[in-house]
């Protein structure tokens, strides 16, 4: 049977990018880290990395591997969550974070309920799209798109980010029902942007799995999803949108995905990310509490 230490070694390896950085995590040694995932190799008989002297790669075997080991960790995790708030109740102060859009939609939602049911929890939260820096700032938590990177900061992984090309279904009895890229373009888009990324080029595979990449026709951007989302909510444009943001309407029938076939790469997740694993009874809880949420998307 598989060590369950061992696979979360792994998963940490990936997610810090080198055997450097996630000994740092672990507070251990990179030599020590490198024996534990050579004895996961060998016991499952499989090469998991590519090694180089610049870079880690996964094989395939190993990023299906790597999938799975993902889920195993987070089930622990919510399990120590569990534990953790039946043991001992919430209380204290919590300093969180987060992006606008995933406050607003999910973290502000858990946060009011976590402050009903257990009063002797004081949380401040700070919503901006910019990011802040967790350890300097003093953070306890923050909810946030996140690639992984070499950091010290711990990522708990919640929801995998697929991007959807959405409109109302008025929007599609205005303009019809694009059936290709050729009748996409020439529709009114609206886009999110903030200093530095913005959202007007959409990345798609080709049927040949190559890498392309087309621009919406977005003649208005606007640095706050909210409003992206309104504006398309009122049927006078469509959007490139987060499965978190539209995928519930998507399956309600009040929004229409735009060409489904067409194959738009995963970038990034949705993680609560904080500076080390010692987390208190209320961070576990709002942890638990959020990712519930977003197991509907």
């Amino acid at each position: 049977m598989t060590d369950a230490k061992l696979l979360q070694a792994f998963v940490d390896v990936v997610e810090q990018g080198s055997f450097a950085a996630a000994a740092q995590l672990r507070d251990t040694d990179a030599s020590h880290l490198t024996r534990q995932i050579k004895r996961l190799e060998t016991g499952l008989n499989v090469r998991l990395l590519h090694r180089s002297t610049r870079a880690l790669s996964l094989t395939e075997q190993g990023r299906q591997i790597y999938a799975k080991a993902q889920q195993i960790g987070d089930l622990l995790a919510d399990v120590q969550a569990i534990a953790n708030t039946s043991t001992s109740e919430p209380s204290g102060r919590l300093k969180v974070t987060s992006g606008l859009y995933l406050g607003r939609k999910f973290l502000l939602p858990a946060v009011e309920t976590l402050c009903q049911r257990f009063p002797e929890v004081t949380v401040d939260v700070h919503l901006a799209d910019e990011q802040v820096d967790l350890i300097k700032d003093r953070y306890d938590l923050a909810l946030r798109v996140w690639q992984a990177k070499d950091t010290d900061l711990v990522a708990k992984h919640l929801l995998d980010i697929r991007f959807m090309l959405v409109a109302t279904p008025e929007f599609v009895g205005r303009y019809g029902l694009p059936q290709t890229l050729a009748q996409l373009q020439p529709l009114p888009a609206v886009a999110y942007h903030r200093r530095g990324h913005h959202n007007k080029n959409v990345n798609y595979r080709t049927d040949s799995g190559e890498l392309a990449s087309f621009a919406l026709n977005a003649n208005l951007s606007i640095n706050d999803d909210c409003e992206v989302e309104r504006i398309m909510m009122a049927g006078s444009h469509y959007c490139l949108a987060t499965n978190y943001m539209v995928a519930d309407r998507v399956s309600r029938g009040e929004l229409v995905q735009l060409l489904p076939e067409l194959q738009l790469p995963l970038q990034a997740t949705v993680s609560f990310v904080y500076p080390n694993r010692g987390l208190s009874a209320a961070a576990n809880w709002l942890i638990a509490a959020v990712n519930q949420q977003l197991q509907n998307y």
